[in-house]
């Protein structure tokens, strides 16, 4: 349980049973533990009984002196998914951008047995049957809690009777169609019927798998050794299949990307049986990962490169966010930029065709050939920033900076991409 004194807990609130019954134990629990106390509506809008749900939670909220927020919510099909997958999505993204210190929700023991059963159906595996965690961190930080968790459904329309508190009933909850309904009103009573302790049971099976899972986590996080988001393949390669399968998917789930358990075999299959020259990608959502040169890449496809001032006033760290990384500034003895040009220099993108004098006496170098001989990947260099005077190339940002623009005591610009390791950046020539 969460320390509640003085922290702002909202409630998920959809006006039903578990809900409601959360909500009022929370009210009362406010004389022994003060807590400010809050409450969420999401209102999808699929139910013609849609609008009296959320006044019935407003009349409720207004009775205890609790402050209620109200979204409505768009739930379309998207992607292959359901409508009961995709209005969780719409809930979980009101959650995420809520201010508050803890989500409450109401989830029970009875929905914990029937996660347990569909993910165990569905083929979720270890991971998918651990099922509703009782508490864990959303994106945004707040703690999304669960305290009934262990709580049959029986015990809260008990306690709500003898409280003689109301609710509303979702009508949907009656419909074998959906998946989940066909569990609870058809499965899960003939599994009570013959084992009284079923839920009990799964529930501590849901607890076993969530162990079992955090322990093939922490084997991956072992194997992998990660650093700064690059998966170095040749590290793994020696492991067995199902050592490299585990690192692969924990890898994966850290940007949130869930694969198929064919998915993920074809996806290891190109990165470690491809050809030493293939670069195979996979592209999923805003992200696409790439292998190159034994390693595997994470590049942010929205990143927009644009010609922009450097803007430079002495600090010795820049970010760059359109460009995806940080400009680092070091002070050197020699073969540095003169500090006097720093600030009148622009940023650009490479258009083809560059050259560069790196140093006094040298052959004029290409760009291009800087970058293959610094081994940076080729998604990379068509965001790697240049630094110019007006049209004359001053640097090329971590390898070379022009004969022409170098003098003593000067500054160095180092080019910092984001979730590239310090030990792979390319060193001046």
């Amino acid at each position: 349980m969460p320390d509640l004194a003085g922290r702002a807990v909202t409630v998920g609130l959809s006006g039903g049973l578990d809900s409601v019954c959360l909500l009022r134990v929370l009210h009362q629990l406010q004389d022994s533990i003060p807590h400010i106390l809050r409450a969420v509506h999401v209102h999808h809008g699929l139910s013609p009984n849609a609008d009296y749900w959320a006044e019935s939670c407003q009349r409720l909220c207004e009775r205890l002196e609790v402050p209620l927020q109200v979204f409505r919510v768009v739930v379309r099909r998207h992607g292959g998914q359901s409508l009961e997958a995709e209005a969780r999505r719409a809930r979980y993204e009101v959650y995420e951008a809520l201010q508050t210190d803890i989500v409450a929700l109401a989830h029970h023991l009875d929905d914990q047995a029937e996660t347990v059963l569909l993910q165990l159906l569905r083929g979720g595996g270890v991971r998918g049957m651990a099922a509703m965690p009782a508490q864990r961190k959303l994106e945004s930080g707040t703690i999304l809690w669960r305290p009934l968790l262990q709580t049959p459904r029986t015990a809260l329309q008990a306690w709500m009777l003898q409280e003689g508190a109301g609710w509303v009933e979702d009508e949907s909850n009656q419909d074998s169609r959906f998946d989940r309904n066909f569990l609870r009103n058809e499965v899960v009573p003939l599994l009570k019927s013959r084992f009284d302790d079923c839920a009990e049971v799964l529930d501590a099976t849901s607890r076993q798998m969530g162990m079992t899972a955090s322990l093939t986590d922490d084997l991956a996080e072992l194997d992998c050794g990660l650093w700064n988001g690059v998966l170095d393949l040749a590290r793994l390669a020696s492991l067995p299949d199902r050592r490299k399968l585990n690192a692969l998917r924990w890898f994966m789930a850290r940007y949130k990307v869930s694969l198929t358990g064919r998915q993920l075999e074809e996806w290891a299959r190109q990165l470690w049986n491809g050809a030493a020259d293939a670069m195979p990608v996979l592209v999923q959502g805003k992200r696409a990962f790439r292998r190159y040169r034994e390693k595997l890449f994470v590049d942010d496809l929205t990143l927009n490169p644009s010609p922009v001032s450097l803007g430079w006033q002495g600090q010795a760290n820049l970010t760059l966010k359109d460009w995806g990384g940080e400009m680092r500034f070091e002070i050197v003895p020699e073969r540095g930029i003169d500090r006097s040009i720093l600030p009148r220099l622009t940023i650009r993108p490479r258009s083809g065709g560059e050259l560069i004098r790196p140093g006094p006496g040298r052959p004029l170098r290409p760009v291009k050939h800087l970058f293959q001989e610094a081994d940076i990947p080729p998604w990379l260099r068509k965001r790697w920033p240049l630094l110019f005077d007006g049209d004359a190339l001053v640097a090329v940002p971590s390898l070379a900076i022009a004969a022409e623009y170098q003098s003593i005591d000067g500054f160095r610009p180092q080019w910092r991409p984001n979730d590239w390791p310090d030990r792979d950046l390319p060193r001046w020539i």
